[in-house]
């Protein structure tokens, strides 16, 4: 390999570092916000997303399937706790 290649390889590595850093935020903005809306494992997704529509954080992920997934997470964490 040369040099060209592997300084490429290594702006490559450090991208996905950077953006899995800024996934790992963003994650963790929504999952405060749904503590502070005290959502648990007995909430309803729906309607919780009702009253997260237009917040920053609800925003910023844009995936739906990532929201329902951060979701049933902090849900399961909550009733594991319960256990």
């Amino acid at each position: 390999m040369n040099l060209s290649c592997l300084q490429a390889e290594a702006r490559e590595r450090e991208r996905l570092k950077e953006e899995a850093r800024r996934l790992k935020k963003l994650e963790a903005s929504f999952k405060s916000l749904l503590k502070a809306f005290n959502v648990d494992y007995t909430s309803n997704w729906d309607d919780v997303r009702a009253k997260l529509e237009g917040e920053p954080a609800f925003e910023a992920i844009t995936l739906e399937s990532e929201r329902v997934r951060i979701f049933k997470v902090l849900g399961n964490v909550g009733a594991e706790n319960r256990k």
